[in-house]
């Protein structure tokens, strides 16, 4: 039986240097909004004052935000579509035909290594009264990921009086400075993987070092991807892989991830480390899905 997991303990860092990135990413910030936007109009949709801005109504250009290219007929446009019909479905099913219409007037990104933040302008319109109001957000997201990543359920069914396990691993979160637990997961690379699909193989590989299984897709072939959290543009494809096996052979890790270590636990402590607030959201979320599909499959009790 697994033992159970200990919370790592909070990274203290070296002394005095808590604080010394946040003033530095701050001025760089407003710098780089000074002079990135001041050509920005905010009547059109274009910022043409430095080579990293991205004005548009949508996406950069040439990419639409899930790993595949906007030109032709892509998995991209189907799943647009989709986001469409279901944002009008629910405006229409509570009554809000007639609230404020969202339109993009103009992106910019202002800061730009792993992740890249963006200054972007939205215009609301009131459809009663015609008066708009625009509103100027911060937006956080990873473009070289192509705005998309996946996130993977290593199951291992009870087997022999073994309970029923999870493998799961603990990496440093740079957020928050402290180690914390998630599933395996990372990003998409059109460059490296067929599909998104073939990035979840990879990260169970690298991350969890396990190959095989039955790989489950927990949402829509139609749909565009998870939201990560409300101010960011990644989205993530949560999957379920059901009695995967040890890799003999991993792939490598990246260079970030050397604290990372690989935990095999009983199910019950899962879903204790969730509930003491110690797992990653979109990990959180993977996790629902999966425990649904194991229900229906009979690999867990209906109760759990």
């Amino acid at each position: 039986q697994a033992a159970p997991v200990r919370w790592p303990g909070r990274a203290a860092g070296p002394p005095g240097m808590q604080h010394v990135c946040r003033p530095l990413l701050t001025s760089l910030i407003r710098r780089s909004h000074v002079y990135g936007y001041i050509t920005c109009r905010l009547s059109g949709r274009a910022c043409s004052s430095s080579s990293s801005s991205s004005c548009s109504s949508g996406s950069d250009a040439g990419n639409n935000g899930n790993g595949r290219s906007s030109s032709g007929d892509s998995d991209a446009d189907r799943q647009a579509a989709t986001a469409r019909r279901l944002r009008e479905s629910i405006k229409a099913s509570a009554g809000l035909e007639n609230s404020d219409d969202m339109s993009q007037v103009c992106e910019e990104q202002v800061y730009g290594r792993y992740l890249s933040v963006y200054d972007r302008k939205v215009q609301f319109t009131d459809q009663a009264t015609g008066e708009t109001t625009i509103v100027d957000y911060d937006v956080v997201g990873h473009p070289r990921a192509n705005f998309f990543f996946t996130v993977v359920f290593p199951f291992h069914p009870a087997k022999d009086g073994r309970p029923a396990q999870v493998t799961l691993i603990s990496e440093y979160c740079q957020g928050p400075g402290e180690l914390g637990f998630c599933l395996p997961g990372g990003q998409y690379d059109a460059e490296k993987h067929d599909s998104i699909a073939d990035a979840a193989r990879a990260e169970l590989s690298e991350e969890a070092m396990l190959a095989g299984g039955e790989l489950v897709r927990l949402i829509g072939e139609d749909h565009p991807g998870m939201v990560e959290v409300k101010w960011c543009r990644n989205r993530f494809v949560p999957f379920l892989v059901i009695d995967p096996k040890e890799d003999q052979n991993p792939g490598d890790r990246d260079s970030e991830e050397h604290l990372l270590q690989v935990h095999r636990v009983d199910f019950d402590e899962f879903l204790r480390l969730i509930a003491e607030g110690n797992m990653m959201l979109p990990s959180i979320s993977t996790a629902f899905l999966a425990i649904q599909a194991l229900k229906k499959r009979g690999l867990l009790p209906p109760e759990t």
